[in-house]
């Protein structure tokens, strides 16, 4: 039984706004609140990172290091230590650059420390191809959006979803799918507007990214300039999507 009342209803609010039809919403949410499996709902629906599983960044090696794990690009070398690192919130772990050019030839390794309760599922030495869970625990979609792209994160969503509250595929889908509707600016047109919806950093639905990147490419062809914002899709909990669709399709600041 699902008993997060102010969760279920942001989804409802969030199927509304969105044109989701009241007969799908219904048996949607009835399946929802039924489930067997609450916990694994309520870390879908709100994108949870907590105990994620660790997922390879890249294809490459693994390694037992201390309270942790090395991901190298090729295999171990017992001679390395790495004395420089960059910490990055790159799919669960630390990023250590090249220190020892003369006894290291990866141009980088992933080192993921703070086991933090996770078991370790890969063998020392073992080969992995990115997006390989590293550990135990439910492989944040975020995670998979990122490695492989929006419509498999999607397709993994659905899957878990429909697993976890006998809902179809295709209800299963339409509630996944609200989860990925938004867009981060990472970088704004050279010569926006003042007032832009599409500055750097901002958080918008697809729709208001392209319709406002497709009138900023029309007026930059007008005027000479350059408009166009680039943007990274996003992952989001159902209240971070239902706060941009009730805030006409932006995140408020």
């Amino acid at each position: 039984m699902f008993t997060d009342h102010a969760l279920l209803a942001d989804l409802t609010r969030l199927m509304t706004l969105t044109g989701v039809p009241e007969a799908d919403s219904d048996r949607i949410l009835a399946a929802i609140a039924g489930t067997r499996q609450p916990s694994a709902v309520r870390t879908l629906l709100l994108a949870s990172t907590r105990r994620r599983a660790w997922v390879a960044a890249n294809d490459g090696y693994v390694h037992h290091w201390g309270d942790g794990v090395l991901l190298t690009v090729s295999p171990f070398r017992p001679d390395f230590r790495p004395r420089a690192r960059r910490v990055t919130d790159d799919l669960g772990g630390s990023r250590c650059m090249k220190a020892d050019r003369y006894r290291w030839s990866d141009p980088e390794a992933w080192r993921y420390t703070r086991l933090g309760g996770r078991t370790l599922r890969v063998a020392d030495g073992a080969p992995v191809k990115v997006g390989d869970a590293l550990t135990d625990g439910p492989v944040y979609l975020g995670d998979i959006q990122r490695v492989w792209g929006t419509k498999p994160a999607i397709a993994n969503g659905t899957g878990r979803l429909s697993q976890a509250t006998g809902l179809s595929a295709e209800d299963a889908d339409q509630v996944v799918r609200l989860l990925f509707g938004a867009v981060k600016v990472v970088e704004a047109g050279a010569d926006l507007p003042p007032g832009a919806r599409l500055s750097t950093g901002a958080v918008v639905s697809r729709e208001v990214f392209m319709h406002d990147n497709q009138r900023a490419s029309e007026q930059g062809k007008a005027d000479g300039r350059n408009y166009m914002s680039t943007g990274q899709p996003l992952f989001m909990s159902v209240a971070v999507a239902l706060a941009i669709a009730d805030n006409g399709g932006v995140l408020p600041q």
